[in-house]
Formats: C-alpha cells, structure tokens, sequence
C-alpha cells in the first residue's frame, strides 16, 4: 500500500511514518500533568473538607483585630487587649488580612474562612503548574516533579489560616507575570500594594524580585546586549514602580524601622518555625510506609534546585535573575525553618528554566532505554525494566504525595470549628459569671482568648512579635516558678488566672496562692479566681474538694473504673450546664452512668463528645460500652472499631469487642478478641479477665488454650486462701481432657514440665 503523502506549499515532503497515538499513549504522554491536576484538585477538596482546628491561636488574634478595626475605625498598633503596662506598641502588618477574615466570619463563619483558605492554595497551585508546565520541557515529568513537592508544601503551611499564605500567592504571580506575561508588568504595582497591606513584613521578598530582575536588566545593558525601548516600558519601569509602592500604606516610614522579622533575639527559642536548619537536617531522606518524614520533601525539592544550577551552569542558559532569586532565597531559609517555603517559591523560575538535572541526564532521558542486539537480532541482555514493573513503581511513587497528605488530616475532627485544645469553656464561663478584669494566661492560648473575651477582659500576652523576650519570659515561667507568678501578681493583680490542663507542675505553684481557687476547667484549661476581687463567684463556683489534676488523669484513660463521688459528680453537672460540649466533663459524667446502668444517658454523653470530638477515641469506646448495655451489640461493635482505629493497639478495645461477640454467639471472634485484649501475665490483670479469657477459649473449642489459662491462675494467681477460686477452677479443669501448653497440674501447683 503506496504511502500516503502531506501537502505542502514548500514542495514535495517525505512520506510520514508516524502512526496516530492510541488513547494509552496520550494518557502516557499527558499522564504528569494528568496526576498533578488530580493532586491539587484532591488537595484542595482536603482543605475545603478539613476545619478551623489550633496548630496556633493566631488566626484568632488577626479575627480580633479584624473586629477591633471594624468596631473603632482604626488600625489597632498597641497590645490594646494586653494589662501589660506600658503598652507594647508595633505596626500592624496585615491590618487588610485581618480586615478581610474578620468580614468573612461575621458574614459566613468558619465556612468563610474555611473556602479562603482552600481558594488561595489552588490559585497559587495552579499557578506553579502554570509557570513550570510553560517552561522548555512543557508537561513532562521534569516540570511536574518540582510542581508536586511545591504542593505539599504549600499544603504543610497553607492549611494553618494566617496572611504568608498570600506572601505565597503573590510571590508566584509577581514571578508568573514578569516570566511569562511581561505585558501585564504594569499589574505589578498594584499587586505589591496590596500584598504590603496584607502582609507587609514580606516586603523584603517585593525588593529581591525587583532587584533581581533589575540587576540583570542592567548587566545586560552594560554587556551590550540589543536594546529595546518596549523592554524598559515592560520591565524596568515597572519594577521600579512595584518597588517603590511599598510605601502605599499606614505608617509607611514607622514600618520599615521593623525587622524581618526579629530574629537576632531569642524568637527561634519560643516559636518552634523560626528554629534554625540544622545540616543534618537538611542531608536526611526518610520515607517510612511512603511518608515522606521530617524535611524529606524539603530536602528532595532542594536536591532539584541543586540539578538545576548545575544544568544551568553546564549549559550556560543560567539567567543572573533566577540565580539572584535562587541566592536570596537560600539566605532566607537560613534564617529559621519557615521560611523554607520562600525559598522553594523564589527557585521556580530556576527550575522552570533549567527542569533537568544536567546534559547527560537530558540525553539520556531522551533515548530509548534498550538492549544492544546480538547477531541474531534479538535482545541479548537485559532492557527496559518489564512494563509491569514500571508501572508498579510509577503507581508507587505517585502515592507517595497522596499518603503524605493524608498522614496529616488522618481524622477529621468537627466541622468547621474544632475546639481542640482550645480553652472555649473557659472563656464560655468567663463571659457568663465573669464581670471582667485581668486574665493570666499561658501564650499559646492567648489568641483565642483575645477573640472570645476582648475587651471585657485584658489577658497578658499572646503570641504576637510585638511582645519582647521577657514578656515570654515571665509568661511561660509564671506557670512553673512561684516567685515568677507572685512578681506578676504583686504587679497587677489579675482577676483570674487560666492554667494548661496538661502543666501538672503548676498545681504545685498555685498552693502558693491560697486568694486563688479553682472554679471551672474544660478539655484544654484549668481557671482559677481571685477570692479577693471575685468573691461572689469564688463562694458560688469554687472546686476546691475536687482534684482536678486526677480527674484529667482519669479521663485519659479508656473506660476506666474508678467511681467518682456524689459531690464531685454534681460540681460536673453544674459545669456541662455551662459548657455543653466539654468533652472531659460528659466523659467522666458518661463513666458514672455506665457504673449505675444508666445506658441511656451514658449514651447521650457520648453522643455529644462524639459530636465535638470525632477524632477521640474515649468518645466511641464510652458509646460503644452504652450500646452494649442497652443490647444493641451491631451499633456497639461498630463503635469499638471505630475507637481502635482512632487508638491501635488498646487492649481494653479488644476486650469490649470480645465481650461484644461473645454476647452475639461468635466465641471464635470473641477469642481472637479476648487474646488481644487480655494480658496474661500482666501483674494488673484480674482473676475476673483471666477466667474469662479461659471461659471463652473453651467455648470456642480450644481446649488446650483453656485449660492452660487455668491452670496458669492456679500456679500463680490464686492464693492459697482463695477457696472460691480454686473450687471453680477445679471444676473448670475437672470438665477439660487436653492438655495445656504450661503442663502444670492443680496437684503440681508451681512446677512446670
């Protein structure tokens, strides 16, 4: 069959050999940017399903901000919500941010905040791809890879609502216009403008760009490289303008006196992404089960940016601009761990530029990888690895970003807000009994404070830069240290003082403090009141003959059986009428239920905890205790499962959901369960548990198992003075012909053979 020609207006051509692709080959073809718009999409669609949850409290300071600025017509500039005197003052760097989520919250809520949060990653998502995927290689894996690691960790910090998130947007359209869209360069003035406004302190990052691309417009110039007057009105102009549109904002001059941040102080001691890189950090690759762990998708980005210099210098493609970028942002992650993710955005257009690691790799990517042929014209050695198993590892690596989102939101907890380690019944009681004042409190709850309780009540500090080192000082050991605490209380004479649950030592401070008793706590906080200044609510509300510290304690565990007394358990009940959602409170209310077989109301505390907290597993183990009770043993069953997968491994699980099986007619489940969740030779397990653990091998058949259980109690459990016990183990043993896996008789008590 002759070949069929093309038509050309140059004259005849030579037949063409290729074939149209199939629909597998296009997929091949496309199937990076196929996998790179799934993984943002599905991204995405996690962040618009995951909460308002505390990483930190800082999106509660800017939403009190944003309320302060709405209520008073001004930028709030002093620690107006701080009893610290004097007032610490500052320049309020992302008063437009702050302007903007608190207008979302009073019109939309958490949902607001929470489609805020979710648009700003995909549009700097996509507009990543968008950079890398236009670049020399076009959508190849090349340009795909480094858009992948930018999305998990834009994910890491994107997640946590605060204004960087638009410093990352901004500085991916401020490079995306000047690469590639260098007629919309006059945009940039007015993206700088309100970039400044919502998070001003990056202006730093506005002069790297701009100087960047200047410089290297000027050694051009002084190179004598063709000139044209359209380059200047298109890059150079503009970039001057952008940069000096810094200014455009309140208390221009005042600002630029802040640093970047401070950090020649102690802020990396007290905030955890201000630590510096360490260098063994930073030369560590540890993926566990496909998880990437610690800086590994970091250090793998990094590793990228490393190729790309060196194909760009192998080459001589290198611009002075990307290089400059590339510099500065190296200098910027030294500086503390967060700024990492500036560093990876300022690389783009590096990598984007030179997407491979260098020429050998780029040849030899483009050849075929096959077998020399032998004489006979078949392959003599090995090839290409076997389709299957390259697909297999390419089906591997790709879960890889997938698993490590998803190790990050393993359990979603209440949507859209999760009160999680915040104080909320706290401040709930304060703003019911309270009648205002000063609030001691640890800094890392400050700004949740500050949102739910300004202005009726000044807490100490939150965790703002404007505070100094000694503030943190004296804030943090105030909970630790008497004399620190008796410096602040001699000074200011606080109201009230909110302690984390979790700070046992300052149980032992606070008996220094006789005027100060507790009056209410939550899941997070423990509040103490002044007898002085609140002595109303002191003498209505006091706690003072519970033990607060035992009390969490106890609620820790998972189904415990220690019986609370009739005073203890009616302060619980005047605290749930405050604090309807405390999951501690219905908790410890739902365990002395369950000890009166009061199932239905144990099974409507544990609907509430589950309803706040999905993610605790005390919540569905109490549920799945009161189902048992009441008989409906399917939904009980379903409820232990869902307690093991939130907590692995706990035996008390295994134990209700043997019980569980045991009570459905399944002795064989019920035994797997019981082996699981029965120590054998745990010093604190009971006789009970362990003629259970028998009783239940029996009525499963395995008699061997059984009769060594009873024995096993005869040698080493059961004293001598135990009648009852040995009578009914007698008994047991007496009905049992096989063997056991100990070989110790009743009449052998304590010899094995």
């Amino acid at each position: 069959m002759p070949l069929r020609r093309r038509a050309s207006p140059h004259g005849p051509q030579r037949p063409s050999l290729r074939r149209p692709r199939t629909w597998w080959e296009s997929l091949g073809a496309n199937l990076p940017w196929v996998y790179l718009s799934l993984l943002i999409a599905m991204t995405a669609g996690v962040m618009l399903a995951w909460p308002i949850v505390r990483s930190d409290t800082d999106t509660w300071f800017h939403l009190e901000n944003g309320r302060y600025l709405f209520t008073h017509g001004a930028i709030p500039h002093q620690t107006h919500f701080s009893f610290l005197e004097p007032p610490r003052e500052s320049v309020n760097y992302s008063w437009l941010f702050q302007a903007l989520v608190y207008w979302l919250s009073v019109h939309w809520g958490y949902y607001g905040l929470i489609v805020l949060r979710a648009a700003v990653f995909l549009a700097t998502a996509v507009l990543i791809a968008r950079l890398l995927g236009s670049g020399p290689q076009g959508r190849s894996w090349w340009s795909a890879l480094p858009a992948v690691l930018c999305t998990l960790l834009l994910f890491s910090r994107d997640i946590n609502l605060r204004p960087h998130i638009f410093t990352y947007l901004f500085i991916v359209l401020t490079v995306f216009i000047i690469e590639r869209r260098p007629r919309w360069t006059w945009l940039l003035p007015g993206v700088v403008i309100v970039w400044n406004n919502v998070h001003g302190i990056m202006y730093p990052v506005v002069l790297l760009i701009g100087l960047a691309y200047g410089i290297e417009y000027a050694v051009n110039r002084l190179r004598g490289r063709p000139y044209r007057p359209q380059d200047a009105r298109q890059a150079l102009i503009p970039l001057v303008v952008m940069m000096c549109a810094i200014f455009v904002r309140p208390r221009a001059l005042d600002f630029f006196q802040l640093p970047f941040p401070n950090l020649e102080g102690y802020l990396h001691q007290r905030i955890s992404e201000f630590s510096r890189l360490a260098w063994r950090d930073l030369l560590t690759i540890h993926i566990n089960a496909l998880i990437p762990q610690g800086l590994t998708v970091v250090n793998l980005y990094g590793l990228l940016v490393v190729m790309a210099v060196v194909r760009g210098v192998a080459s001589r493609t290198m611009r002075l601009s990307h290089l400059l970028l590339c510099l500065g942002g190296v200098a910027m992650a030294s500086r503390g761990v967060r700024f990492v993710h500036e560093f990876a955005l300022l690389s783009l257009p590096l990598l984007a530029a030179n997407p491979r690691a260098a020429p050998c790799v780029a040849e030899a990517s483009q050849r075929p990888l096959r077998s020399s042929q032998s004489e006979g014209g078949r392959d003599a050695g090995v090839g290409r690895l076997p389709r299957p198993a390259a697909w297999l590892i390419a089906g591997l690596l790709m879960l890889i970003p997938i698993r490590w989102i998803t190790a990050r939101v393993p359990f979603r907890p209440a949507y859209p807000f999760s009160r999680q380690a915040l104080p909320v019944g706290v401040a709930t009681f304060l703003n019911q009994a309270g009648s205002g004042g000063a609030l001691m409190n640890a800094p890392n709850s400050g700004g949740y404070l500050r949102w739910m309780l300004s202005p009726r009540y000044r807490i100490f500090m939150d965790m703002e830069q404007i505070f100094t080192d000694e503030d943190f000082y004296q804030a943090t050991q105030a909970f630790v240290q008497a004399p620190m605490l008796r410096r602040i209380v001699s000074r200011y004479d606080p109201s009230f003082i909110t302690a984390p649950m979790e700070n046992q030592q300052f149980a032992g401070v606070i008996k220094e403090f006789p005027e100060y008793v507790p009056v209410f706590f939550d899941d997070a906080e423990i509040l103490y009141a002044s007898r002085l200044r609140e002595p109303d609510l002191t003498a209505r509300y006091a706690l003072q003959e519970i033990d607060l510290l035992e009390l969490a304690k106890h609620a820790r565990t998972i189904l415990g059986d220690e019986s609370l007394s009739p005073s203890v358990l009616q302060a619980l009940e005047r605290l749930i009428a405050i604090d309807p959602g405390c999951g501690l409170t219905r908790y410890l209310l739902g365990l002395a239920a369950i000890q009166s077989s009061a199932y239905d109301q144990a099974l409507s505390h544990a609907g509430v905890i589950v309803e706040q907290y999905p993610e605790w597993a005390q919540g569905h183990a109490l549920r799945g205790r009161a189902l048992r009770g009441l008989g409906r043993l399917d939904e009980a069953s379903r409820a232990y499962r869902r307690a093991l997968r939130l907590a692995p491994g706990r035996s008390v699980l295994y134990k209700e959901l043997g019980l569980v099986f045991r009570a459905q007619h399944q002795p064989a489940r019920a035994y797997r369960m019981l082996k699981r969740g029965v120590d054998l030779f745990g010093s604190d397990t009971s006789l009970e548990d362990l003629y259970l653990l028998g009783s239940v091998a029996r009525e499963a058949g395995k008699l061997a198992d059984a009769r060594a259980v009873f024995q096993f109690m005869l040698a080493e459990r059961v004293s001598p003075g135990e009648t009852t016990w040995i009578d009914t183990l007698a008994t047991e043993l007496s009905q049992l012909t096989s063997g056991g896996i100990f070989g110790i008789l009743p009449e052998a008590k304590g010899e094995v053979r």
